[in-house]
């Protein structure tokens, strides 16, 4: 009698593994495809008029893994970007989470003569709306302000841009002297210096906020202390007809993360991974089925 012929149906999970811990880094349940590419090379001993190789010997083996991630957990940017990502508390009044620096020129934030610092208007913090600000000086003392997305306008009290520079004010913002102004229907204050204003008019400064929010996750990507660390894998299939398969990868390294922004879809990130032998566990990966009762 035959045997029950073997395959292998649909993705369950993939685990990412510390090596030295064997803790687990993470997992993917939102998957499209995974494949490792275990193909080998042939070389050929060829020569003079025959058309046909006279030895055929086993050459490299490729070790090329591809996962096809449909959601990017925060351990994607340690194991494939190699910085860590730090993790902000909730903030239940949003936050100005970068302060106000001078972009162009040094006179839109000054202390004394120019914005001494931006800061959330009591009373009005459901009105903050994340974005990254730009403040332009327009003459001495007035200010504009463009936020450079809209994404977040819908928070609080409704905002839309005044003109296609993405300018927020309708009229230019007086800076006074130890006064806060307040940029209309965005809860954020504008605090003037303790002398006499007097900007540079073209002068910029810049400020990030982030609206009411249960926590948020921030990584800068591009570091010259990047570590990229060899992980294990592990990918089990589908549970099928009483069968559970099962691959693991000893050793392997992913270098980046293909960020894709699709409009009206949900992102398919593919991850590649080159794997590498484990001289300990004398291999490469380990395929495992499990026939249960």
């Amino acid at each position: 009698m035959l045997e029950q012929r073997e395959s292998l149906f649909g993705l369950h999970q993939v685990t990412a593994l510390d090596l030295t811990t064997r803790k687990p880094l993470g997992d993917i349940k939102v998957l499209g495809t995974v494949s490792i590419a275990s193909q080998g090379e042939s070389k050929e001993l060829t020569g003079g008029s025959n058309p046909y190789p006279f030895a055929v010997e086993t050459g490299l083996i490729s070790s090329d893994i591809t996962i096809g991630s449909k959601e990017i957990p925060d351990w994607f940017f340690p194991a494939f970007m190699g910085q860590p990502v730090t993790a902000n508390a909730a903030e239940a009044g949003g936050a100005i989470s970068e302060a106000l620096v001078n972009a162009s020129g040094t006179s839109a934030l000054n202390v004394v003569t120019g914005l001494a610092s931006v800061t959330i208007k009591a009373g009005s913090e459901v009105d903050v709306k994340t974005s990254d600000y730009v403040i332009e000086a327009v003459s001495a003392t007035t200010v504009n302000v463009y936020a450079i997305s809209d994404v977040d306008f819908g928070q609080g009290a409704a905002a839309s841009y005044v003109d296609n520079a993405l300018k927020i004010n309708s009229t230019p913002l007086a800076v006074t002297s130890g006064a806060a102004t307040e940029i209309p229907g965005f809860g954020i204050e504008l605090n003037g210096g303790s002398g006499t204003i007097g900007m540079t008019p073209g002068d910029t400064a810049i400020f990030t906020a982030r609206s009411i929010n249960t926590g948020s996750t921030e990584v800068i990507v591009g570091s010259n202390t990047d570590v990229f660390k060899e992980i294990g894998l592990l990918i089990t299939s589908q549970l099928s007809s009483g069968q559970i398969k099962s691959l693991e990868v000893f050793r392997c390294k992913g270098i980046g993360i293909p960020l894709n922004f699709t409009s009206g879809e949900f992102a398919e990130t593919e991850i590649t991974l080159k794997a590498f032998r484990d001289e300990a566990r004398n291999g490469v990966y380990r395929w495992l089925n499990v026939n249960k009762s």
